[in-house]
Parts: structure tokens; sequence; C-alpha cells
């Protein structure tokens, strides 16, 4: 029994697989160590949540608004610019994605951070773009989404 935030990593996985730039080197984890081969890339994976009031009711269904990592890897001379074209090809696809297929009520763009480190050709990178999603569930049961 998954807790329906897999649903929505997994949806939002579907939704970014196939960038022009990341292609299907798109996977749901924690941001670990990515091989140089696979870069360009991207990881998704939901370091927090927290209630939120503005979707839940006094009855059955709770609000939740969980925050979405989605963490960009390139290397490379053009690092930088390479990792600004993820973060524009990223937003523009969650945006298309409307509400990930019913999963969730709203996805809020919240913030951007990137690092790039080395010189020349060694240079290497990533962006990290946070994401706020609002969902509900049911109180009883965490593991799938209601609208």
């Amino acid at each position: 029994m998954s807790h329906a935030r897999q649903a929505i990593r997994e949806a939002v996985v579907a939704a970014l697989t196939g960038l022009p730039t990341t292609g299907g080197s798109v996977k749901d984890t924690w941001p670990y160590a990515t091989p140089p081969e696979d870069m360009p890339a991207l990881r998704i994976y939901t370091p927090g949540e927290q209630a939120d009031d503005r979707a839940s009711d006094l009855g059955p269904i709770q609000g939740r608004a969980v925050t979405l990592l989605i963490v960009g890897y390139a290397e490379g001379v053009l690092v930088a610019e390479t990792l600004d074209t993820i973060a524009a090809e990223v937003e523009v696809a969650l945006a298309a994605s409307g509400n990930l297929g019913g999963l969730v009520k709203l996805i809020d763009y919240q913030s951007m951070t990137a690092l790039v480190e080395g010189e020349t050709k060694k240079r290497s990178g990533e962006i990290r773009l946070t994401y706020s999603i609002l969902y509900r569930t049911a109180r009883a049961d965490p593991t799938a989404t209601v609208r």
C-alpha cells in the first residue's frame, strides 16, 4: 500500500519523461550521485508535506500541501545554460500537465536554486526547482487522492 505522494511523483515523472534535454533520464528517487553517462538528468522527490486547510473540510477530507523537488543535473562547458534549459522545459511541461490526471488540485512553483562547480570541460551542476502541490485524501486513507 503506497501513499498518494508516490502516485503524484510517478505522474510527475511521466509528465517530464521525454523532454528534449533530459530525455528518458528521469527518476523518482532522492538525489543520489548521478553518473556522467546519465546526464543530463532529472530526479524527483518529496521531502516534506503539511496539512493545508484550503483543501480540507470539516469531515472526512484532508487537504495536503506536499513539497516537490525536481533536481536537474548537467555537465560540460555550457552547464549553466543547460541547467536553465532544463528548468524551462520542466516548467512548461508541468504547466501543461494540468492537474496530473486529476491527482492534484494545484501545482504551484515556489523557487529555484542552482549550483555549478568545476572548470572548463569538467564543469557540473544542478538546478533545484521547488513546487508546492496541493491535493486531498480521505482522512482515513492516505493512499489515494480525492476530488
